[in-house]
């Protein structure tokens, strides 16, 4: 029978244990997706990111200087870092040229997908809708040189997808016209 003190087998587990831990940090891919609905009624944008939620947390570190956790750290306090984060890197711009104040709503996990990630839904105000009105997402492209972010984004029937390479600017929202058949 093999014994948790015999240096073998410690070794092996403290191995496993590493191996486990860079799965957990170092995926292959880097993106995350948002889903965006206008909504006529009350001229807002309802706003759905989903990241990964490690990922996340070394953003939190760069853009507060605090170690935080998903688990330990109120939330509250979690909710305050994760707004202002996301504030500073997912912008709306109203067709006037005035950047929109993104309004928290929270946050959940998503544990389905094999990775632990995490959604986090906002608002924004968006008086004339969003024809001409810009949107810039830009979440984790300082942590990572090769994110990609897109962006789908309904007004009623109409559709179009954004996608934000790094370095790329806001992009200008335009529907492509619907088919008529």
């Amino acid at each position: 029978m093999t014994s948790l003190r015999q240096p073998g087998f410690r070794l092996l587990l403290a191995l496993a244990a590493f191996g486990s831990a860079l799965s957990l940090a170092a995926h292959p891919v880097h993106t995350s997706h948002a889903e965006a609905d206008y909504r006529a009624e009350t001229q807002r944008l309802e706003v759905a990111l989903n990241v990964f939620a490690d990922d996340l947390l070394l953003a939190l570190l760069r853009h507060t200087g605090r170690d935080l956790s998903y688990e330990q750290t109120p939330a509250a306090e979690l909710d305050a870092a994760l707004r202002d984060y996301v504030a500073a890197h997912f912008r709306v711009i109203a067709r006037d040229g005035q950047p929109q104040i993104l309004q928290w709503v929270g946050r959940e996990f998503d544990r389905g997908d094999g990775e632990r990630s995490l959604w986090l839904y906002c608002e924004f105000s968006l008086p004339g809708g969003p024809d001409g009105a810009q949107l810039h997402h830009a979440l984790l492209q300082q942590i990572f040189k090769g994110q990609h972010n897109t962006v789908t984004l309904r007004d009623g029937p109409r559709r179009v997808t954004l996608t934000f390479a790094p370095n790329s600017e806001a992009k200008r929202i335009s529907f492509p016209e619907l088919d008529r058949e």
